[in-house]
């Protein structure tokens, strides 16, 4: 989790913009590397500092998301081919940006990581009225509804 004191004040007003941009980019490479190139670029210089000491990394780290950002053509999806650039500097910035699961969690996990889908799944489908539980962006678990078309979350009491 990044605080709000680690990225440039614009970043309060275009969060949820950039986050529902992102789930709606699920099944392009390029895109959701250009969002997380603009996720890098609010961050502060103390943070950038504090999460990678030599600034060379965060700069090797920015390139292999520009790259793929940059890319071309993009294999058709979902594949495992698709994802492999992207998904090797998603892993690079997880070392730095997520702490690994407390053991009280890992139980939660099943495996004690979290299941990785390939670029372009979105998931299994939930049809109107079906539940199940998901860990969601605020590390929460709330109880998945199937909606019309839409699944909505309501915050586990």
């Amino acid at each position: 989790a990044i605080s709000f004191d680690d990225v440039a004040p614009s970043w309060r007003e275009r969060r949820e913009p950039w986050a529902i941009e992102l789930a709606s980019s699920a099944a392009s490479a390029s895109r959701l590397a250009r969002l997380t190139v603009e996720l890098l670029d609010v961050l502060t210089l103390d943070y950038r500092k504090a999460a990678w000491p030599a600034a060379s990394a965060f700069t090797k780290l920015r390139k292999q998301f520009m790259d793929v950002a940059e890319a071309e053509t993009e294999p058709p999806l979902p594949t495992k081919e698709a994802g492999k650039p992207l998904m090797a500097a998603v892993k690079e910035l997880e070392k730095v940006a997520l702490p690994p699961p407390l053991e009280s969690e890992k139980a939660l996990l099943d495996s004690g990581k979290a299941e990785e889908l390939e670029l372009g799944d979105v998931g299994p489908e939930l049809d109107v009225g079906m539940h199940c539980v998901a860990l969601d962006i605020r590390l929460c678990w709330c109880a998945a509804v199937g909606g019309a078309g839409v699944a909505a979350q309501r915050r586990r009491q």
